[in-house]
């Protein structure tokens, strides 16, 4: 668990080998009246080089010399702030024409049948703020049987793919996913845009929908209408595997089935979506490994829930946290007038914490100012998911002069 976890935290946070010490700093109990400031935190992880190891699981360890995130990732933007490097997932996007552009930033959670993707999903939209919202779960099959039960052409062919542990053509998933993910994003209310006048202690920055994509792409052809569908709106930030002996998917599935209803919960069926899986869904985890389409954590998911739980929101809450690194850059734009919202040299040590919840989060850092004795201040600033603004605000700052 714990070599699966550092690969999932190594993914989405790697750090220059310069002087300064950046961390990324765990979910920590949220503060109560009677505790004013957050307990210790529940995981630490110092991003320096000491923490670069290698890992088959880790596609990030193509970094260059200098430890930068690597830029080949389509969509994925490199940013830094105060020594810590993160990837902006389409939020703080730099043009105007890019704000007002839709965005679905998508993970594929794949894995066998039986394999835990929608379990997963769940907890996921159980521990994130705003479900269905910030974070959303489509399940490709959900949306097919949902379809097959309203009947008509489409529904015949959709069971009789089914069935037979076939792949439903492109057209008709895609079809079903993309309405479902605009059916979300223009549900959203968008924050408010930033605008050069905005004043820092109470900006908030549009956060488009992160999608789990539950059981797609199946295929080859799959991935391919994706891209050709999406295009350059799709935002690809992760693809999450699970790996699981067949046996054990077996075992599970034919326990599901004593509830589920469903008509492919039968070992025939089953057995024969096994071997699609192997030889075609699998090529496609490769493909996008090989490829460098996006980041691919691999997660054991031959364990009890709570442990593969734990790898999977280290990977999630790597994502939250960048977002709310993208909303502090925006907040670093208005102060400083740097556009990519690092402040040119002027914050070092960064540290961010993320707040049992996942809805709230600081962000401290060593700020240099020439105005007070010393020329240094430790900076804090507070961050909340507001549900109604549909992003993060800056809820509040304080600042400590070091002398």
């Amino acid at each position: 668990q714990l070599v699966a976890t550092a690969c999932a935290l190594l993914l989405f946070c790697i750090v220059g080998n310069d002087s300064s010490v950046a961390a990324f700093v765990g979910r920590v109990p949220r503060a109560t009246t009677s505790s004013p400031t957050p307990l210790a935190p529940r995981l630490e992880v110092a991003a320096d080089a000491s923490n670069n190891a290698e890992s088959n699981n880790n596609p990030s360890d193509d970094t260059d010399d200098d430890g930068i995130l690597p830029s080949y990732y389509p969509n994925l933007v490199p940013r830094s702030f105060g020594g810590i490097d993160y990837y902006d997932y389409g939020v703080g996007r730099d043009s105007d024409d890019d704000r007002r552009r839709r965005v679905y930033r998508t993970i594929f959670v794949l894995g066998g049948p039986g394999a835990g993707k929608g379990t997963q999903s769940s907890l996921v939209l159980d521990n994130y703020p705003s479900p269905g919202e910030y974070v959303c779960h489509l399940s490709a099959g959900d949306l097919l049987r949902e379809a097959r039960t309203k009947g008509g052409e489409d529904g015949e062919l959709i069971e009789s793919y089914i069935v037979a542990g076939k792949i439903v053509p492109v057209a008709v998933t895609l079809g079903l996913l993309k309405r479902a993910m605009d059916d979300v994003c223009d549900s959203n209310n968008p924050a408010t845009e930033l605008s050069p006048s905005s004043s820092s202690s109470s900006i908030t920055t549009a956060t488009p929908p992160i999608f789990l994509i539950d059981g797609f792409p199946r295929s080859d052809d799959n991935l391919d209408g994706w891209e050709d569908a999406m295009g350059e709106s799709s935002a690809l930030v992760a693809a999450i595997v699970y790996d699981c002996p067949e046996a054990e998917l077996e075992k599970r599935i034919l326990e599901r089935s004593k509830t589920s209803g469903r008509s492919d919960d039968n070992v025939d069926s089953i057995r024969k979506r096994f071997h699609t899986f192997k030889t075609e869904t699998e090529p496609v985890v490769s493909r996008l490994e090989s490829s460098k389409r996006c980041p691919v954590v691999r997660i054991d998911g031959d364990r009890s829930i709570e442990k593969v739980w734990a790898d999977t929101r280290a990977v999630i809450d790597r994502i939250v946290i960048s977002d709310v690194l993208a909303a502090n850059a925006a907040v670093v734009e208005v102060e400083t007038g740097d556009k990519r919202g690092e402040g040119g040299g002027r914050y070092k040590d960064a540290e961010v914490r993320l707040l049992e919840g996942g809805d709230r989060a600081t962000v401290t850092c060593m700020r240099v100012d020439d105005t007070v004795v010393g020329g240094m201040v430790e900076e804090t600033k507070e961050w909340a998911f507001d549900d109604n603004e549909g992003g993060w605000i800056s809820v509040g700052v304080e600042s400590v002069s070091l002398q």
